[in-house]
């Protein structure tokens, strides 16, 4: 028999009790640390539809806002993390990912936006903290950036240009390449080119692109000026249109244009900087001109523009998008909060209605489904209606996309998923079948 002595002993039993508390936490946080939230349906009016699903927004997540010294994870701004790596917001963060996950199925949530100021200072370190933390999300997440991602610079360390984009392209670049399989009509827009852009002679990276769910088409939008902020961190705290080849205005243009909905008041935009017209958006938003610029893009298609989901001014707030105040109405705003002044965190809950052939039918006849979902010893896959009785081939890859397992000649509707193997952490199923391809992330505890 083989005996502990006493500090051997007191040593495993604390680690369990850490381990069973940490697991305690993860499972009933949502319950426990309830965030602050901002709530709003989007076409519920329209006859024949019905609550199809739900997109969550967090914004302005600051990580490294209140670090020593202005340096948030490693020495620098091109860092990384380490054991050390904190801030109070990267806590308010995992809190919301840890609400979002245990919430999802009561409240449709099926897709999260993050709409920007990731990192305080553009340091490389916050992009790859902020992608850490939001790969535990269950659901699918876009990430876009804002201001203070454009320009690295911390205290006595500053990069030479803003090429911001570029480092936030790099670390999440493997997160857009499950987001073009997750997501429908993917498009990558300008995000992977590197364009000359004149206004501030450097060459920057546009993350613009353009996805669908159900009858509604989402144009992200990056509107985030590459100029130098004199004081302090980050870039200026105006939007800039950058009406250049390759720039945002001209693919806001071409995305409205090519943009197909089903549905009125389908086509979402997306972006850090919201599209209001109040006196002081030329100093946080658009200068008057600007949004005249934009509207000339937007009015022509009113009917079919819906909404403008942003961040940015650090306020919870609808309003109608207009021209003036006798303007007519082209559509509506939405800003959230940053989520550092909301003691667990700040989230916006948009509830999408749709017509059932376009949302919650074909999500059930298309998506496999796998539940529960995280889980620990098993789980059921359940397959899509379209695949069923045919033969499939499921692998799972880690988050790299490293095989793992395969499943070969799946005929039946549900699918066993055991977990002898697998180790706690995130992982992708890959179901294929006649062309038919789907990427499912699930959660091991």
């Amino acid at each position: 028999m083989f005996l502990l002595n006493k500090n051997a002993y007191f040593i495993l039993r604390n680690k369990c009790l850490l381990l069973g508390f940490m697991l305690l936490s993860y499972l009933f946080a949502g319950a426990q640390l309830l965030p602050d939230t901002l709530q709003y349906t989007h076409n519920s009016g329209v006859a024949g539809t019905q609550w199809a699903f739900t997109v969550a927004q967090i914004t302005d997540i600051h990580l490294g806002e209140t670090s020593a010294n202005g340096d948030y994870g490693t020495v620098g701004w091109n860092d990384t993390i380490d054991q050390n790596t904190g801030c109070p917001n990267t806590d308010i963060l995992r809190n919301l990912v840890q609400w979002i996950n245990s919430n999802a199925i009561a409240e449709k949530i099926e897709l999260v936006l993050v709409t920007g100021d990731l990192s305080d200072r553009g340091e490389k370190s916050g992009f790859i903290m902020a992608r850490r933390i939001l790969d535990s999300l269950t659901v699918p997440y876009v990430v876009m950036n804002g201001n203070h991602d454009m320009w690295p610079r911390i205290s006595g360390d500053e990069a030479p240009v803003p090429f911001g984009d570029s480092i936030f392209a790099e670390v999440f670049s493997a997160h857009f390449a499950l987001n073009s399989q997750q997501l429908a009509n993917w498009d990558d827009g300008t995000r992977l080119n590197r364009v000359y852009n004149p206004l501030n002679d450097i060459y920057s990276q546009f993350q613009n692109f353009a996805f669908s769910k159900g009858s509604y088409r989402f144009i992200v939008n990056d509107f985030a000026t590459r100029y130098r902020k004199p004081v302090g961190v980050g870039t200026n705290t105006d939007a800039a249109l950058y009406n250049i080849p390759g720039g945002t205005y001209q693919w806001l243009f071409s995305a409205m244009q090519q943009a197909q909905t089903g549905i009125s008041d389908g086509i979402i935009l997306v972006q850090h900087f919201p599209l209001d017209n109040e006196t002081l958006s030329s100093t946080y938003s658009f200068s008057s001109d600007e949004f005249d610029s934009v509207a000339d893009i937007l009015e022509p298609q009113a009917a079919q523009f819906g909404l403008c989901i942003a961040g940015h001014r650090h306020r919870n707030k609808t309003y109608n998008i207009k021209r003036s105040l006798l303007s007519p109405v082209l559509g509506v705003g939405i800003e959230t909060d940053e989520i550092g002044v909301h003691t667990n965190g700040m989230v916006s809950l948009i509830k999408f209605w749709d017509y059932p052939s376009a949302g919650m039918a074909d999500t059930d006849a298309s998506q496999m489904k796998i539940t529960p979902n995280p889980f620990k010893e098993k789980a059921v896959l359940k397959l899509p209606a379209i695949l069923q009785g045919k033969n499939c081939t499921l692998d799972i890859t880690d988050m790299e996309g490293r095989l793992l397992k395969t499943f070969e000649s799946i005929g039946a509707n549900e699918l066993e998923i055991k977990n002898p193997e697998l180790k706690p952490g995130l992982y992708l199923m890959h179901l294929k079948s006649d062309g038919h391809k789907e990427v499912l992330k699930f959660v091991v505890y």
